[in-house]
């Protein structure tokens, strides 16, 4: 600055930047003021202020926003004291500024207006800029009209209908609406943009004949002063446009005056052009005696003749006419159509007639008067119901069977879909499937019509289930030895799966628990098996019988579960055959190595024995199959002979030891001829004195013998015993046997030992008395068999044995009560079914095989004083009376009991509803049934293919397998196919004496039997496909499937 001021050019330079910086702004002078406003929506803002005298410069910009604050308006004071600060002391100074005047808020957001206005509220924002703050909101919300959104018109709710045009014979109705449900507003589009506009709607109606019939009459007069004719087999046609009818409804009575007894056929015709249809006639007798009166014929409901407007009607008198009748005035009805019928002619229901050539008779009054009513409604016999079916159900399938019913038995129904569904439909008396069926529920509602219009809806319900997998083969079970120790496959499991779906089976359980069981696939197979585990340490007196719980389910989660038992075979102990022996050795002749004895033994389960001798100093050893054999020379042995005691053992048991006593003979002490037995000779030691010489000298000795008691073998006194029981729980017992052994031992012990080859699991003996029980519980009705032969052994102390037979024999008792399928049997029949007719079989079981599943029939009548019905033997239920008491609409609930042999009885209820059932039918031409469309066609042509191609190939092989003699090769044929016939049968016994030639002609015969068994089981199907004739009952092929309360379709029957 010091250097400025010695510089005049540095101080021109400073002047000029003062005055540009302060250029183009407002000023004002020390002590003056300044007013400066925007407008009310504004605040001022101010910049670049400069307070300065010369090249004293102080910015002012925030003392001028500071205390003015960003207001609208402020008066701009340039003071110090205004300013709060004196740059320059003393100098007279000037104050500039630029300034601006800014919004205090920023514009407000748009609106954003929804797709169609109703009642939405927006919301739109705004933002504050001035920096000291804003008074207000900064955000605000309104409804979306309000801010001019559209609204478009939707439609509001229909008015009723007014009044049809017409009372009858088909007028229209309409209805309307209005736009208002909103109403457009804002500029929004009206109602059905962009068209049509649809503010009305016309529907057709009352389009029913004009007159459907209430009560009305038709009759000219009933005059009791009326004459007859004496015409034979009259016939009248009322033509008279007056007395035609007029309505859709049936005939309710007839009433006319009777100028004479006898039949009278009331008819009511139908024309078309010149032909006449007989649509219904009723027949009334009146008796002798009752003439001169008038009498009323009221139709029973069943019987009532269904008429549409324009039907004639008329009658036929076989014999005298009946209707009295006047003529003669004008005012009489014209147009009656009077004549006689030939003899021969019958007229009958939906026949026509020649009522041209019957001249008209004019100025007739005949005394009848017909009556109308209104026809009944239709009525569906099993809607309502819900029929089961399986989800691989095909297309096309039947699955649910529809039957209606009308009290109007002649009018013509017709049954259609009330809506169309996706799945579902209606065809020719049954519901079919459209498309495929997945697991769920599925509906059909039906409408049924009659010739009236009357109608009546239902729906049919439709269930698609999973079925679950079956097990086929359990329970069973299987003898398995204790000493087993493979993997052993024990049982196949045989899992069926209604739908093909994949099964898996497990082991769900095992009792004992963690039993050596697994259940696995088969190698090779798609089949599962039950095996035992590789070394499972089996113990018969630990666990005599395990069980395994297997269950095999689907991918849909059904299952199935059944048990499988193993029963466990106890180890037999190893049996010596050949001891107690006694053996005499020469000692010159036997040698070290030689063999001087065999033990013979035997062990059912061929288990490996092992053998011991003792004394262990005896010059003996035996060797491992029961060899014994010396150790050494035994001359050098001198010891008269030996007491070897052998032991045999097989891997669980040893058994007692036998001895072999050994005699060593040199110079022998004999027994004399004389048989020693200890039970009877009469001193039990003896003394011997022998001498020794050799020629000059003699020594004697003496030798005391002593005679021991030796077991001897023991015998039963009978061959065969046998024993007897009810088929009863496990250790029941059986008839004590009255076993008798004889033993020459006195006071010999026996223990016995029961076999009864592979069936043995199932008894059990006591060893000590003999006596027979089960071991496990015996159903014979389950098991089948009731005869067992067994074995029974009886050992003495000394292991020596005998044997006799055992017959078991079981007898069924009478543990099973008569079962019925059903727990309710349906019966429809009407209320005219003649005496004897029958309406159904029923059938019980009973589970005992012996006579006591022999079951009778009774029916209780006594609530009808044991009339109306009655039972056969064998189930058949027939009408045993007249069942004129009833009417349509009754029903009455019998019991039916099964009563076996031993009085055990069950019971079904016998539902016998009365009712009609009339033939369905749709408003749908059926296609004609082609031949190949019929499934008896189909199965017939199959079944000739197939016998066709058997005499083909029968054919090629006698050609080429038998010699030119073919009848001889025929014959021998013949020859063969019995003898095969005699191979099986030998099979079957187990007989396997089957010679070379045999063999050969079984094995040429396989194919022919092959082939006859086809061409059989084909044939056999066809047969079973027949309906069954034996049904005398006249109910509708569906009658079964009306009323089950859940009906079941197998579509692949």
């Amino acid at each position: 600055m010091d250097m400025c001021k010695r510089n005049y050019f540095c101080l021109w330079i400073f002047s000029i930047l003062i005055s540009v910086d302060i250029s183009g702004g407002y000023t004002i002078t020390e002590g003056d003021s300044s007013s400066r406003s925007c407008s009310a929506v504004q605040f001022l803002t101010f910049s670049n202020a400069r307070y300065f005298e010369g090249s004293c410069i102080w910015d002012a910009t925030s003392a001028l926003n500071t205390n003015c604050n960003y207001v609208s308006s402020c008066t701009i004071q340039a003071t110090n004291s205004w300013l709060g600060h004196d740059p320059c002391v003393g100098a007279h100074k000037d104050l500039v500024w630029q300034e601006s005047c800014t919004d205090i808020w920023t514009s407000w957001s748009s609106w954003t207006c929804p797709t169609t206005c109703t009642s939405q509220t927006l919301t739109r924002t705004r933002t504050c800029n001035r920096p000291a703050g804003c008074s207000g909101s900064s955000s605000e919300s309104s409804d979306c009209l309000s801010v001019g959104c559209p609204r478009h018109g939707e439609w509001g709710t229909w008015d009723t209908w007014n009044s049809c045009s017409v009372t009858c014979g088909g007028g229209t109705k309409t209805r309307s609406r209005e736009c208002d449900n909103p109403s457009p507003h804002n500029g929004g589009n009206t109602c059905g943009y962009p068209g049509p506009y649809t503010d009305t709607e016309t529907v057709n109606c009352n389009t029913l004949d004009c007159f459907i019939c209430g009560s009305r009459d038709y009759v000219h007069s009933i005059s009791t002063t009326s004459s007859t004719n004496t015409a034979q087999r009259q016939i009248v046609l009322i033509e008279d446009a007056s007395l035609r009818l007029t309505c859709c409804g049936v005939i309710k009575t007839w009433t006319f005056h009777a100028g004479r007894a006898g039949e009278i056929n009331f008819q009511v015709w139908r024309k078309d052009g010149t032909t006449y249809t007989l649509l219904g006639k009723n027949s009334y007798t009146v008796p002798a005696g009752a003439t001169g009166i008038t009498h009323t014929y009221q139709v029973p409901e069943f019987d009532r003749i269904t008429t549409q407007s324009g039907d004639l009607i008329g009658w036929f008198c076989p014999v005298d006419p009946v209707v009295s009748f006047s003529s003669g005035n004008l005012d009489y009805p014209d147009n009656i159509r009077v004549g006689t019928l030939a003899a021969g002619v019958t007229m009958y229901e939906g026949s026509t007639f020649s009522w041209t050539s019957v001249g008209y008779t004019n100025d007739i009054s005949y005394a009848i008067k017909v009556s109308t009513a209104d026809s009944g409604s239709p009525y569906f016999v099993n809607m309502g119901l819900t029929s089961t079916v399986y989800d691989n159900t095909m297309i096309g399938s039947r699955v649910y069977a529809v039957s209606v019913w009308d009290a109007d038995k002649r009018e013509t129904i017709t049954i259609s879909p009330t809506t169309a569904v996706t799945h579902l439909n209606y065809n020719n008396g049954y519901i079919v499937t459209e498309s495929d069926l997945s697991l769920g529920t599925y509906s059909l509602s039906l409408r049924a019509t009659d010739s009236c219009q009357n109608s009546i809806e239902a729906t049919g319900t439709i269930e698609v289930v999973n079925t679950p997998p079956v097990i086929t083969n359990l329970p069973d079970s299987y003898l398995l030895h204790e000493d087993a120790k493979d993997r052993v496959r024990l049982f196949t499991i045989r899992a069926f799966d209604r739908q093909s779906d994949f099964i898996i089976c497990v082991k769900s359980s095992t009792s004992p628990s963690n039993a050596p069981f697994e259940v696995q696939v088969i190698q090779g197979t798609s089949d599962y098996g039950i095996f035992s585990l590789p070394n499972p340490n089996f113990s018969f007196d630990t666990v005599k019988q395990y069980k395994i719980s297997v269950s095999c389910s689907d991918a849909t989660g059904g299952s199935d579960s059944g048990d499988f038992f193993v029963n466990i075979q106890k180890n037999s102990p190893p049996v010596i055959k050949n001891l107690p022996a006694d053996v005499i050795l020469d000692v010159s002749t036997i040698h070290s190595g030689d063999v001087v004895f065999t033990v013979v033994t035997h062990d059912e389960e061929n288990d490996t024995l092992t053998f011991t001798l003792s004394p262990s100093n005896a010059p003996f050893q035996i060797l491992n199959y029961g060899d014994i054999q010396v150790t050494r020379d035994l001359a050098e042995v001198f010891q008269a002979g030996y007491d070897l005691s052998i032991t045999v053992a097989d891997p669980r048991t040893t058994i007692p030891a036998r001895v072999l006593a050994v005699h060593l003979q040199n110079g022998e002490v004999m027994t004399s001829s004389t048989i020693l037995d200890y039970e009877t000779v009469p001193s039990k030691q003896y003394k011997l004195i022998i001498t020794a010489t050799d020629g000059k000298d003699t020594s004697t000795a003496t030798m005391t013998v002593s005679i021991a008691d030796e077991n001897e073998q023991c015998s039963f006194h009978q061959n065969q015993y046998s024993v007897t029981a009810d088929e009863g729980s496990a250790g029941g017992l059986f008839s004590d046997a009255g076993f008798v052994i004889l033993d020459e031992d006195a006071g010999s012990s026996h223990t016995y030992k029961l076999s009864c080859g592979v069936e043995s699991w199932r008894f059990s003996i006591n060893t000590n008395s003999g006596r027979v029980s089960y071991f496990y519980s015996y159903d014979l009705d389950t098991e089948k068999t009731s005869s067992y032969n067994c074995k029974v052994t009886a050992t003495d102390s000394g292991s020596l044995s005998c044997t006799t037979s055992l017959v078991i024999n079981i007898l069924d008792i009478n543990d099973n009560t008569p079962t019925f399928d059903l727990s309710e049997v349906p019966v429809y029949i009407t209320p005219y079914e003649t005496t004897g007719t029958v309406l159904v079989n029923v059938t019980a079981t009973d589970a005992d095989i012996s006579s006591y599943g022999d079951v009778t029939y009774r029916l209780d009548m006594s609530s009808y004083n044991f009339e109306y019905f009655d039972v056969t033997s064998d189930g058949a239920l027939f009408v045993n009376k007249e069942l004129t008491d009833f009417v349509i609409g009754d029903t009455l609930d019998l019991n039916l009991s099964a009563v076996d042999i031993g009085g055990k009885q069950g019971t079904v209820k016998i539902r016998i509803v009365f009712y009609e059932l009339n033939t369905t039918t749709t408003s749908t031409t059926e296609k004609p049934v082609e031949f190949i469309a019929s499934s008896w066609n189909t199965l017939w042509l199959t079944c000739m293919s197939v016998l066709l191609g058997i005499m083909g190939v029968l054919s090629i092989y006698f050609f080429f397998t038998y010699t030119p003699e073919s009848m001889k090769g025929l014959l021998t044929t013949t020859v063969r196919k019995k003898r095969l016939q005699t191979l099986q049968k030998k099979k079957i016994k187990g007989t396997k004496e089957t010679s070379n030639t045999d063999i050969t002609e079984v094995s040429q015969n396989n194919a022919i039997e092959e082939v006859i068994h086809n061409s059989k089981h084909c044939l056999q199907s066809t047969r079973d496909k027949e309906p069954n004739p034996a049904s005398t009952h006249p109910f509708p092929k569906n009658y079964e499937e009306d009323l089950p309360k859940s009906v079941e379709v197998d579509v692949w029957k």
